[in-house]
């Protein structure tokens, strides 16, 4: 679940999308993306290349599971604590990273 709820592990699995024969230039501005922990411009970036349709479904997973994460952030901070509604995001998170890791296993086949 790690790899959806914190950022540096969403941009991590992000750049890890990009083919290992994309072009120089684009592993070069993926690189520069993740160096500024640039998250919504990585998926912006990841979005105009020409993916597997197994990375595209997983870059759309990522991107969905971005507001969630953040805004368990912003509850945590919240008092009263709102238990439930934590509790709701952790399963869609979940949910999703359950999809992800679907998604992830014919590529490793």
């Amino acid at each position: 679940m790690k790899q959806l709820f914190y950022t540096p592990f969403r941009i991590l699995t992000l750049r890890g999308l990009l083919p290992d024969d994309a072009a120089a230039e684009a592993r070069q501005r993926a690189d520069q993306l993740v160096a500024a922990q640039d998250e919504e411009g990585l998926i912006a970036f990841l979005e105009q290349q020409r993916l597997p349709e197994a990375s595209r479904r997983r870059v759309a997973i990522v991107k969905e599971a971005r507001p969630i994460a953040l805004k368990v952030v912003e509850l945590w901070r919240a008092i009263p604590y709102p238990h439930d509604e934590v509790t709701r995001c952790y399963a869609e998170i979940r949910r999703l990273k359950d999809e992800f890791d679907r998604v992830s296993e014919p590529a490793l086949r």
